[in-house]
């Protein structure tokens, strides 16, 4: 007794332990078929030698389990070969097996319940015997055609599990035999015991070798994740020092070409045109120095004299004046409330450098009309310095990363955004001399940066730094403006959408004089403008714009049917291939990448207008056919003619009006038809404009479309 219930205390925790097993691995059943395996076998122990033992015990449930025990571990050896051996192909054995099993318990249990007759066990035991063997055959069969018998867990499972085999048959013929039952319960036992204890070993040994092997493949993916963070680190570096380099090969033509310009232009009259390379010369000079920097405090390399003391009151009040001459040009007003005799520690080059940039930056984005207010004010504990605007704000997200370098405030472009240098350098000099920066900004409700820096006490006035030479805002020159030319009938219309006003400006000076320009800065204001002016016969937009941009800009066109056949062209900084497809793949007719020459886009532009005109031409030369033949006599004698008359009386079309519409529709030219009428060029173009207006239409092609045959049936 006490032996039993060692047996059934050990199958039951192994039972426990590998089902909870099997719920964190629900994939592998292995763990699932053992759990069963050993549930049963205490089920079986208990059975056969505690309560088949009771005094209560009743003999037809003896009857009962004689018959259903067999066919019980046969079902189960059925399911513990496919859960461990995960063969597949054996499925319909294991479920035919199962429905004999029912059908054979449900047929002889009662029977044998009811005579007691050996006979009906005797079958169930035969049939078992015989399932087990044939099953045997198959597993083995199965498992050496897949090779299966190569791992480990098989091997050492497939030994237990065919001695367990050789044990339930062995104990089978006992039964058969009528041999002293005590020897058919202690092979059972002996059976049971064996197979729990070697499957629990096939299957730790697995688990431990699999743990195993995580550990080793742990290990080699974080070498191979070392050695990729090194490949990459030392090509970060080698492209790195490639732009470092290509900065500073840049200083030095920039350099040249930035004195050679100054000579140039003390030597010769100043324009506007000069102005603008001049400032975009700054601009670039600007980005420069500021990427070179960049890489010298990622390096630690401190070019930053931070010993000097800056009269902090002073150089503010000279910044805000110089600031104020930009931002009146947009409108925007400056206040500045500075207390007097402030010092600091501070290269005053690095102050000018904070001054510019928090300036810059606030009159970016302030709108017109908008307000700056700058403050520098005598603390508890130190100087402290804001500047605060109302202008577009800076969301929660943005704050997080303001401050990294080459970090942009928006991810779309915005042509007022430089390439995320300034704030990460100003971050770095406020360090530098123990400073701090703080922000406090909302989406749409203007932005506050304040800067404290340590007060510095002054002894001597000597000490203070003098005679600084502070630098001018980037854009501290008058923007361009652009000039409404005059309307020219005889001249194709160009609709020319880009928001850098510099570049805008160019484009219309270099194409007014033949072409009708109109521009707008972003794709809603194009939306807006060309429902109003005359209909373009070629657009050409850039991409990256605020507000609406290019590829959006055209999806919108292409919704009105009025506009969606005009020729598009994108202009782009973006050069890929994938890009250029995307566009092409819209339907725009070219790309042209900046930096481009105005000739390229002179040819282009001609090119397509060419074939425009020659489309349209082809056109109106396919709709004249049709309207000589619903003008001929048949058409007249067929009723035709009385059609056309009937849509010239519609849309009130007056008699000289129809005489310049017969020869309109026929594909004459406006000089034609004043030569072929004997009347002015002017008094045509004025019939044609009133035949265009009284019929709802923009050009040639949509009057013969309106006089055509089908329009005339």
């Amino acid at each position: 007794m006490q032996l039993s219930l060692i047996l059934i205390g050990i199958f039951l925790a192994l039972a426990v332990y590998h089902f909870l097993i099997f719920t964190g691995r629900r994939k592998d059943l292995s763990n699932l078929g053992y759990a069963v395996l050993c549930f049963v076998f205490a089920g079986t122990v208990l059975y056969t030698k505690i309560i088949s033992q009771t005094a209560v015990y009743n003999i037809d449930l003896k009857n009962f389990f004689r018959v259903v025990i067999p066919l019980i571990n046969g079902m189960l050896v059925a399911f513990i070969t496919y859960s461990i051996y995960d063969l597949r192909k054996i499925k319909i054995y294991i479920l035919s097996f199962v429905i004999l099993s029912v059908v054979l318990g449900s047929i002889f249990s009662p029977l044998y319940i009811m005579t007691r007759q050996n006979i009906f066990v005797q079958i169930i035991d035969v049939f078992v015997v015989i399932y087990t063997v044939v099953y045997t055959f198959l597993v083995l069969y199965l498992i050496f055609k897949e090779k299966q018998y190569k791992k480990r867990k098989v091997k050492i499972t497939l030994i237990g599990f065919i001695l367990f085999l050789l044990v339930i048959i062995a104990r089978q013929i006992v039964n058969v035999l009528l041999v002293n039952p005590a020897v058919s319960d202690f092979l059972m036992d002996f059976g049971y015991f064996m197979l729990a204890v070697i499957f629990a070993y096939a299957l730790t040994d697995s688990f431990n070798r699999e743990h195993k092997d995580l550990i080793e493949l742990k290990d080699t993916l974080e070498q191979k994740v070392k050695l990729r963070t090194e490949e990459l680190e030392q090509a970060n570096i080698q492209k790195t020092t490639f732009f470092v380099n290509l900065a500073h090969e840049i200083k030095t033509p920039l350099t040249l070409i930035t004195n050679y310009f100054e000579k140039y232009i003390n030597e010769h009259k100043n324009s506007r045109d000069l102005e603008i390379i001049k400032n975009n010369l700054n601009r670039l000079r600007h980005d420069v120095v500021n990427f070179l920097d960049i890489e010298k405090l990622e390096r630690g390399q401190i070019f930053y004299d931070h010993n000097e003391i800056t009269d902090v009151s002073t150089v503010m009040e000279m910044k805000i004046e110089i600031f104020r001459e930009t931002a009146v040009r947009k409108h925007i007003t400056i206040d500045g409330k500075i207390d007097k005799e402030l010092y600091t520690r501070i290269d005053p080059y690095a102050l000018d450098r904070i001054i510019n940039n928090l300036m810059d930056n606030a009159i970016r984005y302030t709108p017109e009309n908008g307000a700056i207010q700058v403050i520098l004010q005598d603390g508890r504990d130190s100087i402290e310095l804001t500047v605060e605007d109302n202008g577009v704000g800076i969301s929660g997200e943005q704050q997080k990363h303001i401050f990294e370098p080459y970090y942009q405030l928006s991810h779309a472009k915005r042509n007022i955004q430089g390439i995320g240098m300034g704030l990460h350098i100003v971050h770095n000099i406020v360090s530098e001399v123990d400073g701090r920066i703080a922000i406090d900004s909302e989406t749409g409700n203007g932005t506050r940066f304040s800067i404290f820096l340590n007060k510095a006490e002054v002894a001597d006035s000597s000490e203070i730094q003098k005679d600084i030479i502070l630098s001018n805002p980037i854009n501290s020159f008058k923007k361009a403006a652009l000039k409404n030319g005059e309307f020219r009938e005889q001249c194709e219309n160009i609709l020319l959408i880009e928001d850098n006003i510099d570049m805008l400006v160019y484009l219309q000076d270099n194409l007014k004089a033949g072409y009708n320009v109109f521009c707008a800065m972003n794709g809603k204001e194009a939306l807006q403008k060309i429902r109003v002016i005359p209909q373009p016969h070629l657009i050409i937009s850039d991409i990256m714009m605020d507000t609406m941009d290019g590829y959006e800009f055209f999806n919108e066109l292409q919704k009105l049917e009025k506009f969606k056949n005009i020729p598009f062209i994108f202009l782009t900084a973006k050069n890929s291939r994938d890009e250029k497809l995307e566009g092409i793949r819209k339907g725009a007719i070219d790309y042209i990448f900046k930096p481009f020459y105005m000739d390229e886009l002179n040819a282009k532009i001609e090119a397509v207008l060419r074939q425009q005109k020659a489309t349209v031409q082809s056109s109106i030369e396919d709709m004249k056919k049709k309207i000589l033949t619903v003008l001929d006599e048949t058409s007249i004698n067929s009723g035709g003619y009385s059609a056309y008359i009937a849509q010239c009386k519609k849309y009130n079309i007056s008699t000289r009006e129809k005489d310049v519409l017969d020869l309109l529709i026929k594909g004459l030219e406006n000089k034609e038809i004043s030569a072929q009428l004997n009347v002015s060029l002017n008094t045509v173009k004025k019939h044609v404009f009133n035949i265009f207006k009284k019929c709802s239409v923009q050009n040639r092609v949509e009057i013969v479309n309106l006089f055509n045959e089908r329009s005339l049936q």
